[in-house]
Order: structure tokens, then sequence, then C-alpha cells
């Protein structure tokens, strides 16, 4: 008799990486050699470099610098500013990049090889990570799968001819989605945010029923029940460590579940509505709408 597995179920933060649907900008990448700095902030996107070989130093404002070194990777999910040096002690000008030489990937093994850009997602989304993750995140891709995706990486991006950029894209998006999920379950848990949320010995029941049945037309009294706490002192407590109202995050989560559903499973408007949670097509397009800013027609046509 053939033994029936459970069904798998993702966690909170696995279903979140799975509707985050990114989109990749590489800026530059290539060997950094003798006098060089670089800051990417300032155009309100996350960033990200990624140390192939070679050291560079972190500079941050009121910090220390930082070593950085092969197979660390920053991402800086809130445009912090921020420098990438050759040295550790020199007065950083944020806001700058000066590169006096830059030669490619592809030569031989010289200077500090870096790739760098920038990482897009979705207001909605943006929204639902404040707080989760720290300014600055560091990971060192030292064991699997992010080993072999940051060689990946650099082999792509060395090989430099008219074909590398759509691939080198979709291996910047899957290893920088891996470095996410790591920096949101490795880092210290934060006051606020849905780390904190996910963590909450109260809140963390009704977070987790929400997200698994957005389709489900959750009040919340339910909710405050599931956390076993009064309506009041429950939406008190999830506006405290989430900075809004449980119904207006539901709405949110419900958004992005919907845009999975329309471009990863092709399924149509009217049926993707029901199963967020709306019998009103029209209902659900104005939610759509405000929320990410586009249309639920126009999804498709934005990936």
């Amino acid at each position: 008799m053939d033994c029936l597995q459970p069904e798998r179920r993702d966690t909170p933060i696995d279903a979140l990486l799975r509707r985050l649907a990114p989109r990749v900008e590489v800026s530059f990448r290539g060997q950094m050699c003798n006098q060089w700095h670089v800051d990417t902030s300032g155009q309100g996107r996350m960033t990200f470099h990624i140390v192939g070989h070679g050291r560079t130093w972190l500079h941050l404002p009121d910090k220390a610098p930082r070593a950085l070194g092969a197979g660390d990777i920053l991402i800086l999910p809130w445009d912090s500013a921020h420098l990438l040096a050759h040295r550790s002690d020199i007065s950083p000008r944020f806001g700058h990049t000066e590169i006096s030489e830059m030669i490619s990937l592809a030569a031989p093994s010289a200077g500090t090889a870096l790739i760098c850009g920038y990482l897009d997602v979705d207001p909605a989304t943006c929204r639902l990570l404040r707080g989760t993750l720290p300014n600055a995140l560091v990971i060192q891709a030292n064991e699997e799968p992010l080993a072999s995706l940051t060689q990946l990486l650099f082999q792509e991006a060395a090989r430099d001819t008219p074909n590398t950029d759509p691939l080198l894209k979709r291996l910047a998006e899957t290893l920088l989605l891996f470095v996410l999920r790591e920096g949101m379950t490795r880092h210290p848990t934060p006051a606020t945010g849905l780390s904190a949320a996910l963590t909450h010995p109260r809140l963390h029941p009704a977070l987790d029923a929400m997200l698994a049945e957005p389709e489900y037309p959750w009040t919340v009294a339910e909710l405050a029940e599931k956390a076993h706490l009064s309506r009041s002192g429950f939406a008190q407590r999830f506006r405290e460590a989430l900075g809004r109202g449980p119904i207006d995050l539901l709405t949110e989560w419900r958004m992005l579940h919907a845009r999975h559903l329309l471009n990863e499973e092709r399924i149509c408007v009217p049926e993707v509505a029901e199963r967020c949670g709306y019998r009103s097509e029209a209902a659900f397009a104005r939610a759509f709408k405000r929320i990410m800013g586009y249309g639920p027609g126009e999804a498709r046509r934005r990936e």
C-alpha cells in the first residue's frame, strides 16, 4: 500500500518570495583596478553588488568600513547611501562613482570582480518587506545553491555576447531571491515588519491563516479569534507590528497573489478575482489598480 505524503505548504516567507516577481537590471560588470569607488544609491531602487574575486570595502554613513571578499553578496533594500571602494582608509564621497580602470571579466584575474545593479519590485511588495530586511544585507555565498549560482553568474557575465543579458538577468534574479530568503530568515528579528509579525506568539497564527487562504472573506473579528485577542487588542498589536490594519495587509497580499495567478498560472481575470476573495470583478479590478498601480489586464503585458 502506497503511503500518502502530506501536502507541502509554503512557509509565509516562501509564499511571499514566490510572488515577488523581481526585475533585475545589471548596471555594470567588470574587474575594478587601481583606485575606484562606486555608489549606486539615489535611484529609489534596491541595489545589489556581488563580489567574484578580490576585495572591496563597504562604507556606510556613521559605520566602520567593512571588508567584502569573494562570494560576498550585498543588497541595499532601501536605497541607502553607500560606497564600495578599493581601500578602507578613504574619506567616502557618497553619491559619487569614480572608476580609474575597469577590465572585462573575461580577462585574467586582476583587481576586484564585481557585478552590480538594481532589483526592482513593486510598491506593494516593498510595503510588505519594510522592516523585514536590514538597511544593508550581506550574505556569503559559501554554501549551495548560492555558491554554484554565483559561479554561473560570473561565468555567464564573462562571455559578454549578445545572448548573455537575458540569461544573466535570470541567474541574478534567482540568486538574489535566495539571498533575500536567507536575509529574512537569518538576520536578527526586527521589532516591526513581516518577520516580526510572523514570529509574534499572538499574531503569527492569524497572519499564517490570512496568507494561506487569501480567498476566504476574513474579518478582523475572525483573525482576532485566531490570535486569542480581543478585536481591538488584535488590531492595535497588528498595526504596531506592521504599520497598517489587518484588512489593508490582506488586500495587499491578495493583489500579490492575483498577479501570481495572472502571470504564472495564466488564469483569467474573473477566476482570479474569485480566488482572491472578490465576488465582483469590477471591485477586484479597482483594488488591483489601487495597490499595484496598473489594472489586472495590464499585468501580463508588463512581464
